[in-house]
């Protein structure tokens, strides 16, 4: 027996609520993880009295911890626009992409770990790696949301997507690997490097990553977000 318009109308309405449940949840999580990094900006009891020079040397000792925190706050506030876009594109949902986008929220909700690991720099590599891990998360888990999206469930969509919409799929693919292969080449330059006043300078292979980025633009041809 076929829906009714009414009936057919419920379902449209049911499945709106259900995708906008999910897009609610997700920028709550945003949200929230933003707000316990700037917890962690401890400023000075307020109780004892400082002198002008105790004061500088506190809010000196927070650098660290404002700059983890500024960096993160723009690659979530990224990742956030970026998951605005995609889900402003979209007519229903499925198991699969309930899937992605909880996998994309676990890897947000590694960042405040990730920032308190290196707004306490103690001279070793170990904490930005780990962090560097938790942004290549996000950014995998990201990519393949849209991957999953544009590729695979395409009739999630309320219409087909575009050529350059899949172009930046397939960038944002290309650069996470360029990604992790950087973080590899620092690491093994970090420990194979002797001197430890030049170890730092293993982190210039970093710079692999805009150098690709500027390649596939030129490839690619793609107009940013």
């Amino acid at each position: 027996m076929e829906e009714t318009l009414e009936e057919k109308l419920e379902v449209d309405i049911r499945r709106e609520f259900q995708l906008e449940r999910m897009i609610l949840f997700s920028d709550a999580v945003f949200a929230i993880v933003i707000t316990l990094m700037a917890i962690d900006i401890k400023v000075p009891e307020a109780e004892k009295k400082y002198t002008s020079d105790e004061l500088l040397h506190h809010v000196k000792l927070l650098i660290p911890t404002i700059l983890a925190y500024a960096v993160s706050f723009v690659v979530i506030g990224i990742t956030w626009y970026r998951h605005l876009q995609i889900f402003g594109r979209l007519k229903d949902y499925d198991k699969g992409l309930v899937i992605c986008n909880l996998v994309l929220l676990f890897s947000i909700g590694l960042f405040p770990f990730g920032a308190s690991m290196v707004s306490h720099p103690n001279n070793i590599l170990l904490p930005y790696i780990i962090y560097f891990i938790v942004t290549i998360l996000t950014m995998g888990s990201q990519n393949f949301l849209h991957y999953y999206i544009f590729y695979i469930r395409p009739t999630l969509l309320h219409s087909p997507p575009t050529g350059n919409e899949l172009i930046k799929v397939k960038k944002g693919m290309l650069l996470v690997a360029a990604f992790c292969i950087s973080m590899v080449v620092v690491t093994i330059l970090y420990y194979r490097i002797e001197n430890p006043e030049a170890k730092p300078f293993a982190m210039m292979a970093l710079f692999l990553v805009p150098i690709c980025k500027k390649i596939l633009d030129r490839k690619m041809k793609v107009k940013e977000y």
